[in-house]
């Protein structure tokens, strides 16, 4: 399986916590319970990537906005907006962008969400692979939908699809499938949800390499369980499970068993992954040669200790 980089970064948001431990009772000396916005700003202004750096004071901003200090909130909405002006790097200036857009329309300010997804549209021409670009404007078409631009999200998401013929890689193809099939959830469109992920699921079972089989399969499972649709990630998982288990070759088994127990522990099937786990560990230790088993059994033995029980 070819490493999935640049694209993974694009689909991949990282969380922010900003909160102190709650406070004690009393007066004077007591510990605060949380720092006051004024502190969250100038602690987020500190960070030196200017994308983590735009998160937080997006985050800080929705806070303001939730808590009714609008002022505040379009002060730090500026900041953020700043902030995202300084990436340059392409594709981690569209997601950024498209996360500040979702936080923007979140607290009603669709317009200026729209104005906060420019640079990103412009960003896409910098970007270089279909599989890239592809999965770039299913990402902007879906802040599009967020920000209340119905028409151009339609517009966009339908270029990120004509993209897909051109992409090689299967695993990549799944990929940008869950990412179209997320603006079309957010741009109110569940028929177009079940054609585009149904299609992905039909590829998948098609695929001629059986671990490219199951990983795909379980990406499909695990992108249905994102969007919702528990049942049908569920049924896609045990498919994904069985189509593990076929592999002969030990190594190429143990390696699909791995991936989907990684989409297993995702969608929070902890126990079916430490048991497929277990599995695995087993296959791993009938594979001939000494160097590849070593690989593999640190690889189930890792796994086992990140996958929480």
């Amino acid at each position: 399986m070819p490493e999935r980089g640049t694209l993974c970064r694009l689909f991949t948001f990282l969380p922010w916590l900003a909160l102190m431990s709650p406070a004690g009772c009393g007066s004077g000396d007591a510990p605060r319970a949380e720092l006051s916005y004024k502190e969250m700003v100038a602690n987020a202004r500190r960070e030196k990537s200017p994308e983590l750096r735009t998160r937080k004071l997006a985050d800080i901003a929705f806070r303001q906005a939730e808590a009714g200090d609008e002022f505040g909130a379009e002060a730090t909405f500026d900041l953020a907006r700043q902030a995202s002006g300084q990436i340059e790097d392409a594709d981690t200036q569209i997601r950024t962008a498209v996360y500040l857009a979702e936080k923007l329309a979140q607290s009603g300010r669709k317009m200026e969400a729209a104005r906060a997804l420019e640079p990103a549209v412009a960003a896409v021409n910098n970007l270089e692979g279909a599989e890239v670009r592809a999965g770039a404007l299913a990402v902007i078409a879906r802040g599009q939908a967020t920000a209340g631009r119905q028409s151009a999200a339609a517009k966009t998401v339908a270029q990120a699809e004509s993209l897909l013929d051109k992409i090689d890689d299967l695993y990549g193809q799944t990929l940008v499938k869950g990412e179209i099939a997320k603006a079309m959830k957010e741009m109110d469109q569940p028929e177009e949800v079940k054609r585009i992920t149904g299609a992905a699921l039909e590829l998948a079972r098609g695929a001629t390499d059986d671990r490219t089989r199951a990983n795909c399969i379980a990406l499909v499972a695990s992108q249905l369980h994102e969007l919702g649709d528990r049942e049908a990630g569920r049924t896609a998982l045990n498919e994904a499970v069985a189509a593990a288990r076929a592999i002969e070759d030990p190594y190429s088994k143990t390696h699909a068993m791995c991936d989907v127990a990684t989409k297993l522990g995702e969608a929070g099937y902890r126990a079916a992954a430490h048991k497929l786990l277990d599995e695995a560990d087993l296959v791993a230790d009938t594979i001939p040669d000494r160097d590849l088993k070593m690989q593999m059994v640190e690889k189930v033995r890792t796994l086992m200790f990140t996958i929480p029980k």
